[in-house]
């Protein structure tokens, strides 16, 4: 019997702080992508200054932004995942009333 859980029912589980840690560790990789590097540091910034609004907003960006080898039909593959990882942690914080700016800062390292 297969017990893992699928990336759904990971989600439903997992606050917006260890989604954001999983996103960032996965996708924050400047060998990778420099663009989700730089945006991984605005949305740094933006946990420091507590704005939800410009959180929301770089979040979105990173889950738009391109792999440096985006014609490599893995690395579009690995876009895929990181936009839909990125909507993951925009629904969850979202549907909170308040963020727990304690908890985000904590898990970005600040």
């Amino acid at each position: 019997m297969n017990t893992e859980k699928t990336p759904e029912a990971k989600e439903k589980e997992a606050s917006p702080a260890e989604l954001l840690t999983e996103l960032l560790e996965k996708y924050a990789h400047p060998e990778d992508s420099k663009e989700h590097a730089k945006i991984a540091g605005k949305i740094i910034d933006a946990i420091a200054a507590r704005n939800r609004e410009k959180l929301l907003m770089q979040l979105e960006y990173f889950g738009n932004a391109r792999i440096d080898k985006s014609s490599d039909s893995r690395a579009q593959m690995v876009e895929v995942s990181c936009a839909r990882e990125s909507r993951a942690v925009i629904r969850e914080l979202e549907a909170v009333q308040k963020v727990n700016w304690e908890e985000l800062s904590k898990a970005v390292g600040i």
